[in-house]
């Protein structure tokens, strides 16, 4: 559970932080642009690393994994039909 909180609190502090109080404009300031966006898209990966890790975590343990289909072809466009 802790891995899916850190997810979320990297992945939406980096998207909703810029954007309060100047803080955008701040930090490209100190960082310049180049770094800022490196450390903006580092944050939003990371937390949405994390945020699919917990998903497989959760998934593994109710051992549901089978069941689950993340993408599916619309039959006719399969090798089988």
């Amino acid at each position: 559970m802790w891995l899916l909180i850190l997810g979320w609190v990297l992945f939406l502090g980096a998207h909703l932080s810029p954007g309060v109080f100047g803080m955008r404009d701040r930090l490209i300031g100190t960082l310049g642009e180049g770094r800022f966006l490196g450390v903006y898209i580092a944050t939003s990966v990371t937390g949405m690393v994390c945020i699919i890790a917990a998903g497989h975590q959760f998934f593994h343990r109710q051992n549901i994994t089978d069941d689950i289909v993340a993408f599916a072809l619309p039959p006719g466009l399969t090798d089988a039909d």
